[in-house]
C-alpha cells in the first residue's frame, strides 16, 4: 500500500513537471519597461489614455497594463491596434482586440487577451471612468514609444506582452512616425472684429452692485478710466476630481461649530465616526462639484469676466500631476462661453516650486498636448510676447529631447517663489503666489517700477514659526491685520480685513500684475501633525482660516467676490460709460420706436442642463436658461419710464413660476427697506390682463403694490411702460439701476442668481441708467423735423422778404 502510494506521488510530480516544461516552451513574457527603476503614477484623465508602440516578433497572445486606482472602483479600457504611420491614424481604425474593465480594485494587472501575428502594434488604456493610471518609469527601454495622452510621453509605462513561442529577438526596431504638425504661428492671436466678444460689446465694469453689507462697487467717477498694460490673476484649483472617494464631504466650518474641541485632537471620535468623501472649509455655491463638472466652469467663466480678472494659473505644484481631466473640461467651457460673448480669462499653469524632473515630465505633456499644436490658443495668456509658464527652466536644459530645447525659446518662464516671508528674490524673474503683509516686490526695475506683487485672503503662517497649519495658533486669518493684529469683531471675517490691507499695498505699488489667492481650493487634507499643529489642516480649515474668493452657500455668500471686484476696478480703472438717454413718449406696442434706443448687451446662448456627480455620493442636477435676456433698452418720459427686453428665443408663457421679473434699485434706496439693495420689482407675481404689478420692498422679501405696469409681448421682445410715480420717480431725469431675472429667486434668496434660470446682468450686477454717467438727449419724430426744418425755412423766406422791401424803401 505504500508503495502504491510512492508510485502514485511520483507519477502526479512528474506530470506536474511535464506540465511546467510545457508552459515554459508555451510562450514567453517580454517587459516594456524598465523593471529596476523605480516608477510613479500617470494619472489617466477624463477622455485620456496611455499607451506604448512596440514591433512584436512573434506571434502575440497577451497584452498586460499595471493598473493603478484611487479611491473607489474604477473603470477602464484597454485596445490593441495595427500601427499605421502615426497615432492619431492608428486609433482611428478599428482595434485587433479590445476589452472594458469594469470595478478595477487595487493595484494590479490586467490581462488583455489577443490573438495577432507578428508585427507593429499599440497597445491603449483608455479613461472610462473613476480615477485611473498606470505606472511609469522615466526612462524607456529600445524599440518602444510611449504615448500620453496621444502625444509621445516620456519614460514607459508599465505593460508587458507574452509570445505564444520564444523568439531570438524580444522587439524589433520601429518605423518612422509621421510627427503631428507644430503651429505655425505661436504669436498671441487677436480677435477679429466679427468675434461674439467684439460683437456682443458686453460692459461689466460699467455695472453697479451693492453687496450684502452694503458696500457699493466704485464706478468710473471713483476710480477714473481704464488703465494700460494692468492685469489680475488668480490662483485656481482643477484637481477637484482627484480625490473623490465614496460617502459625503464634511463641512468643517459646520463640524466646529459643533464640536470646537476636536480643532487639534487627532483621535477625537468625530473624525471616525463618519466616512468622509472629503473634508470642505464650506460648502461652494455651486455644491461640492469636481473639475470635471463643465456647468461649474461655464458659470465661473462669466464670474471671472465680470470680476475682471484677466488669466487664471492653475495649481500644478504637486508631484507631476497636472490635472488633464480639469484642464480639458474647462478650456472646453471656457471656448463656449467665448462663442456667446464672454471675454473669459486666459489660462496659465504654475508648475512645482522648485527645478524638480516631474517639471519636466509636466512640461512635455503640456507642451504637446496644448501648445505645439495650437489647441485653444486664443485662451493662452502671453507674457512678454510669448506663452506664460510658472516653472523654473532650468531643469529642461537638462534633458536630451529636442522638443525641451524647443521649450526653452516658446514659452516666457516666471518660477514661482514658494516662500510667503521673502522680501527680495533670489533672481529677477521669479514671481510670488502668497506673502504676507507687505508683500514682496517681484521683478523690481532700476526705476522702481514692479513687475508683479500678490494679494492674499488669508496665509497660513503666524509670527511663531512661520509657516504652519491653518488650524494652527495665532494664524493670519481673514480677520487679520499686520498693523491692527486680531479683530475682535465676531462679523470681521465678512470684510475681508487681510485681503484688503494687502489691496491696499499692492494698488499703492502700483504693478504690471497682481497675482491674487485664490478663486476654488476648498478641500483640505487632514494630518496627524504638520507645521507644529497637531490634527493639522495645512492650507484650508474653516470660513475664517481658508483663502477663497469664490462664493459660498455659507455665511460669506459672495462678500469677497464683490470686494474683489471693487479692489480690480480701483487698481484697473473701468471704462467711460457710453450710455445715451432717450426722452420720448411712445406707444410700447410700437417694438421700432426703441430702435435708437441704447442697447444693455448681455451674453447670450447659455442654456446647459447641469446632471453631474460631484464629490462622494453628492450629484447636481439644474435645468438650463429658460429666457435668455440678449438685449435691454430704456425709454422714459416726463410721466413713464419705458423698458424693452429682448431674449434669444420666443418668451414663455407669462404664467410660468417666477417669470420675467424686472429688479430697480433708485438713488433713494434705503438698505433696511430693500430686499438686497432693490427697492422696487415688477412680476413678482404673475402679470395678468395686460399689465404687471409694481411692487416695493418693506424690509427683505417682502412687498406692497404701488402700481400697475401695462406691457405688450410679441415673440421674443417684452416692454414695459411704468409710471414714475410708482416708482419714486417722479419729476426730473430718473435715476435708477435695474436687472432682469427669470425662473429664480422664488423664496428671496438673491445666490439663486448665479445657480437658476437668468439673470441680466449676472448676479448682484445691474445695468445703469443715470443721468450722472451719459449725456441727455431728446428723440423726436420725423414729421417734428419736417415741421421745424419747414418752419424755419418760411421764418428764412419772410426775413428775406422783410429785408428786400426795407432795401427798396431806402432806394427810394
Amino acid at each position: 500500500m505504500r508503495k502504491r502510494y510512492l508510485i502514485f506521488l511520483f507519477v502526479i510530480m512528474g506530470l506536474a513537471l511535464s506540465c511546467s516544461v510545457i508552459y515554459s516552451k508555451s510562450g514567453s513574457t517580454i517587459n516594456l519597461y524598465n523593471t529596476t527603476e523605480d516608477k510613479s503614477d500617470f494619472n489617466i484623465e477624463k477622455n485620456g489614455s496611455a499607451g506604448t508602440r512596440f514591433n512584436a516578433t512573434d506571434k502575440l497572445t497577451r497584452v498586460s497594463v499595471y493598473i493603478t486606482t484611487f479611491g473607489a472602483t474604477k473603470d477602464c479600457r484597454i485596445a490593441l491596434y495595427k500601427w499605421d504611420e502615426s497615432y492619431s491614424k492608428t486609433v482611428s481604425s478599428a482595434p485587433v482586440a479590445v476589452e472594458d474593465f469594469k470595478d478595477v480594485l487595487g493595484n494590479r494587472w490586467l490581462n488583455l487577451n489577443v490573438e495577432a501575428e507578428k508585427g507593429e502594434y499599440l497597445a491603449v488604456v483608455y479613461y472610462v471612468k473613476g480615477r485611473i493610471g498606470v505606472s511609469q518609469t522615466r526612462t524607456h527601454i529600445e524599440h518602444t514609444v510611449t504615448y500620453t495622452n496621444g502625444y509621445k510621453g516620456l519614460g514607459n509605462i508599465s505593460m508587458k506582452i507574452t509570445y505564444d513561442g520564444e523568439p531570438s529577438t524580444s522587439l524589433a526596431p520601429l518605423s518612422k512616425e509621421k510627427e503631428p504638425e507644430k503651429v505655425n504661428d505661436p504669436r498671441e492671436p487677436k480677435l477679429p472684429k466679427d468675434h461674439p466678444i467684439n460683437q456682443r460689446n458686453v460692459k461689466p465694469e460699467t455695472w453697479h452692485a451693492i453687496d450684502a453689507l452694503g458696500r457699493e462697487l466704485p464706478d468710473y467717477e471713483a476710480v477714473g478710466s481704464s488703465k494700460k498694460n494692468k492685469y489680475v490673476a488668480m490662483f485656481y484649483w482643477i484637481a477637484h476630481d482627484y480625490f473623490e472617494i465614496e460617502g459625503m464631504p464634511i463641512n468643517l466650518t459646520n463640524l466646529m461649530k459643533q464640536y470646537p474641541e476636536a480643532k487639534n485632537d487627532y483621535k477625537h471620535r468625530i473624525w471616525y465616526e463618519q466616512k468622509a468623501a472629503a473634508y470642505f472649509w464650506d460648502e461652494p455655491l455651486y455644491g461640492y462639484y469636481t473639475s470635471l463638472d463643465k456647468y461649474v466652469y461655464r458659470k465661473h467663466a462669466e464670474m471671472l469676466a465680470n470680476a475682471g480678472v484677466d488669466v487664471i494659473v492653475f495649481d500644478c505644484t504637486n508631484a507631476n500631476y497636472t490635472w488633464r481631466g480639469g484642464y480639458t473640461t474647462l478650456l472646453e467651457a471656457f471656448a463656449e462661453a467665448r462663442l456667446a460673448g464672454v471675454n473669459t480669462p486666459k489660462i496659465a499653469f504654475m508648475l512645482n516650486f522648485a527645478p524638480f524632473v516631474e517639471t519636466a515630465e509636466m512640461m512635455y505633456n503640456l507642451y504637446l498636448d496644448i501648445y505645439r499644436s495650437g489647441n485653444y490658443q486664443d485662451l493662452w495668456f502671453y507674457w512678454e510676447g510669448k506663452p506664460l509658464v510658472m516653472a523654473y527652466p532650468e531643469i529642461l536644459g537638462q534633458q536630451s529631447d529636442p522638443l525641451f530645447k524647443e521649450m526653452l525659446d516658446f514659452f516666457t518662464f516666471r518660477p514661482c517663489d514658494p516662500s510667503y516671508f521673502t522680501t527680495k528674490p533670489a533672481h529677477s524673474t521669479y514671481w510670488g503666489w502668497l506673502s504676507v503683509y507687505p508683500q514682496c516686490k517681484y521683478g523690481v526695475r532700476p526705476d522702481g517700477t514692479v513687475e508683479q506683487i500678490t494679494v492674499g485672503v488669508a496665509q497660513n503662517a503666524n509670527a511663531l514659526y512661520g509657516g504652519t497649519a491653518m488650524n494652527g495658533i495665532d494664524v493670519y486669518g481673514r480677520s487679520f491685520s499686520m498693523k491692527n493684529g486680531f479683530s475682535t469683531d465676531p462679523n470681521s471675517k465678512y470684510y475681508g480685513i487681510n485681503f484688503q490691507e494687502q489691496w491696499d499695498y499692492a494698488i499703492e505699488v502700483n504693478p504690471d500684475l497682481i497675482f491674487v489667492t485664490g478663486w476654488n481650493e476648498w478641500q483640505a487634507s487632514r494630518h496627524e501633525y504638520w507645521g507644529y499643529t497637531e490634527n493639522a489642516f495645512p492650507d484650508v480649515f474653516t470660513d475664517e482660516y481658508s483663502r477663497d474668493v469664490e462664493p459660498t452657500k455659507g455665511d460669506l455668500k459672495d462678500n469677497y467676490y464683490y470686494q474683489l471686484i471693487s479692489n480690480i476696478r480701483k487698481y484697473k480703472g473701468v471704462s467711460k460709460p457710453d450710455i445715451t438717454y432717450t426722452y420720448k413718449t411712445i406707444d410700447i406696442t410700437n417694438i421700432k420706436a426703441f430702435n435708437k434706443a441704447y442697447a444693455y448687451t448681455h451674453y447670450v446662448g447659455y442654456a446647459e442642463d447641469r446632471d453631474e456627480d460631484g464629490y462622494g455620493d453628492t450629484h447636481y442636477t439644474n435645468k438650463g436658461v429658460r429666457n435668455d435676456v440678449v438685449v435691454s433698452k430704456v425709454i422714459y418720459d416726463k410721466d413713464y419710464i419705458y423698458f424693452y427686453v429682448e431674449t434669444l428665443n420666443n418668451l414663455t408663457d407669462p404664467k410660468d413660476p417666477d417669470w420675467m421679473r424686472l429688479f430697480i434699485s433708485t438713488k433713494n434706496m434705503s438698505l433696511d427697506k430693500s430686499w438686497e439693495g432693490f427697492d422696487y420689482a415688477v412680476n413678482i407675481t404673475s402679470p395678468e390682463n395686460g399689465y404687471s404689478t409694481i411692487v416695493k420692498s418693506t424690509g427683505g422679501w417682502n412687498w406692497e403694490e404701488t402700481g400697475k405696469a401695462k406691457y405688450y409681448i410679441k415673440n421674443n421682445v417684452m416692454t414695459l411702460a411704468v409710471p414714475r410715480s410708482a416708482i419714486g420717480q417722479e419729476g426730473g431725469k430718473p435715476h435708477l439701476y435695474f436687472k432682469w431675472a427669470d425662473n429664480n429667486c422664488s423664496d428671496g434668496d438673491i445666490l439663486s442668481f448665479y445657480t437658476d434660470g437668468e439673470a441680466a446682468p449676472d448676479g448682484r450686477f445691474t445695468f445703469v441708467f443715470t443721468p450722472a454717467n451719459g449725456k441727455h438727449t431728446f428723440q423726436v419724430s420725423t414729421m417734428f423735423i419736417v415741421i421745424l426744418v419747414s418752419s424755419l425755412l418760411f421764418a428764412g423766406a419772410i426775413g428775406l422778404l422783410i429785408s428786400d422791401t426795407i432795401r427798396r424803401k431806402k432806394k427810394k
